[in-house]
């Protein structure tokens, strides 16, 4: 990763970021030590996880720019290059119809993408080092982007999903013609509880009363909690499908026993599994341990599961009480069901993607879509917490 650190024509200038072959390409400590504290889905390990999922056209290009000593990673992104499936991700065409259209026009709707960020909502796309000037070291690693982009034939480029609104990061990005797109909300349970039963006390009557429906209907499952969850993969891998398969909102890539075997590795995660008594898995869900967050990421059930035994309810009663007992500060529940998870108190927050298309005319399209995107009102918080004095 040798690259000269300045612009020669560009006295003090940042310059040198590239694109590398995966992950495996870059030093693990060098990346770690650019991972703020709550950006765990930018960590080495589990992006090594995620690396080995399944989505057509698949490549991990992380960007990477050399400090300017010549040591050490001043700024860096995860990166990968995909075929997006624009109807069958958000489910604009029932699945025969699509299969019909697609014997006819195999590439209607697929777009090349290189994206940038996280594949855990909620968190900052771009690795900055703090004593580095923040717009032009983001400045080369969005230069780098699209340079891989265009060598890529990608006709789009996101970045996602956590960007402040001003500041170095949005200015880059809008001076490279990136346009703010507002995409599904996510939910957030930002919580101070001692116990898990202080969250259940100071629930409204209406609230706690479902909650103790729930834990009736599913008393028969016991809870564990497995870091080493390797051995569960081809379980983990079936459920998950059946969770997929049926999912109406959005879906991309699909998750296999390669990712649940990578994650099992990764330190910060751990799997919240539900047993019957016969130790059957009525249903799982992976977190990400990442102080102050506790990221939900996957789950899996059937839906006599879900409908019978309240797997996923009592999934998620699990996640929020996995959060306040390990201390966990926000508890993110994810950007699909909001209604469950907003009984739950969590908020919904806004997400973005930061697209730019590299056909100029397609690109002015691109703007006026996001800016008729922002306009979009998020659900209402819900009052499912008594007054705390």
């Amino acid at each position: 990763m040798a690259v000269s650190a300045t612009h020669p024509g560009r006295p003090g200038a940042i310059w040198g970021a590239r694109a590398v072959a995966g992950l495996e390409a870059v030093d693990p400590d060098a990346w770690d030590g650019l991972v703020p504290p709550g950006s765990g889905g930018l960590r080495h390990a589990f992006l090594r996880a995620w690396e080995r999922c399944e989505l057509a056209g698949l490549t991990s290009r992380p960007l990477v720019l050399p400090a300017p000593d010549g040591t050490g990673v001043a700024a860096a992104a995860a990166a990968y290059r995909y075929d997006l499936d624009l109807v069958g991700v958000h489910q604009l065409l029932p699945g025969r119809l699509l299969a019909a259209v697609r014997r006819l026009w195999p590439r209607l709707m697929i777009a090349r993408v290189l994206e940038l960020g996280a594949p855990v909502a909620a968190v900052p796309p771009l690795l900055l080092a703090p004593d580095i000037d923040q717009r032009q070291a983001a400045g080369a690693i969005l230069d780098a982007a699209l340079a891989e982009s265009a060598a890529a034939g990608a006709g789009f480029t996101i970045v996602q999903d956590e960007v402040a609104p001003t500041g170095p990061v949005a200015e880059a990005l809008r001076a490279r013609g990136f346009a703010q797109l507002r995409t599904l909300p996510t939910t957030v349970l930002e919580q101070d509880f001692g116990s898990f039963d202080e969250y259940l006390g100071a629930l409204r009557s209406r609230y706690r009363n479902r909650t103790r429906r729930i834990l009736r209907q599913s008393r028969q499952l016991r809870v564990e909690r497995v870091r080493d969850f390797s051995a569960l993969a081809p379980e983990f891998t079936g459920l998950w499908r059946l969770v997929h398969d049926r999912a109406t909102e959005t879906k991309r890539e699909i998750l296999a026993e390669p990712f649940f075997t990578q994650a099992a590795t990764v330190p910060e995660t751990a799997a919240l599994v539900l047993r019957r008594p016969d130790g059957s898995i009525a249903a799982f869900g992976l977190v990400l341990e990442d102080a102050p967050w506790l990221h939900f990421l996957q789950c899996g059930f059937a839906v006599q599961a879900g409908r019978d035994e309240a797997a996923y309810f009592r999934l998620m009663l699990e996640v929020v009480r996995a959060g306040i007992d390990g201390g966990f500060r926000l508890i993110h529940l994810g950007a699909t069901t909001l209604g469950p998870k907003l009984d739950l108190g969590a908020a919904a927050v806004p997400l973005s993607a930061w697209i730019r298309h590299r056909n100029p005319v397609i690109n002015l399209g691109c703007q006026a879509v996001a800016r008729r995107s922002r306009a979009q009102a998020l659900p209402a918080p819900r009052a499912v917490f008594t007054a705390r004095g």
